[in-house]
């Protein structure tokens, strides 16, 4: 999700002041998931990050919406590539460190 990111925010003009949050959050910032199958499909659950702040969250939902529209071409169509899956969120947490020298609100 990281890389997927940072192209939304560099494709998309008005997310370019968005860039260096981005980075500063690095790979590890990112939310993580785990995998089930229900009724033999895969099921991607979202593992909070106790120690980030959950506006980050929405903030990067609204990026991730960025990056879906920009994955559609002039006429309506998908463009090549894997579409994200869908993933549900939890209350579980992930068991990742905080990423470090990040400044804190």
């Amino acid at each position: 999700l990281y890389y997927c990111r940072i192209r939304a925010a560099k494709g998309h003009p008005d997310l370019h002041c968005h860039l260096q949050a981005l980075y500063n959050l690095g790979v590890d910032g990112m939310s993580s998931d785990e995998s089930d199958f229900e009724d033999d499909a895969p099921v991607y659950t979202i593992l909070r990050k106790e120690w980030r702040a959950a506006v980050v969250s929405l903030w990067m939902r609204d990026i991730d919406a960025v990056h879906l529209s920009l994955r559609l071409n002039s006429n309506g169509h998908i463009t090549q590539g894997n579409w994200p899956h869908p993933q549900r969120d939890s209350r579980r947490l992930s068991q990742h460190s905080p990423v470090k020298k990040l400044v804190k609100s």
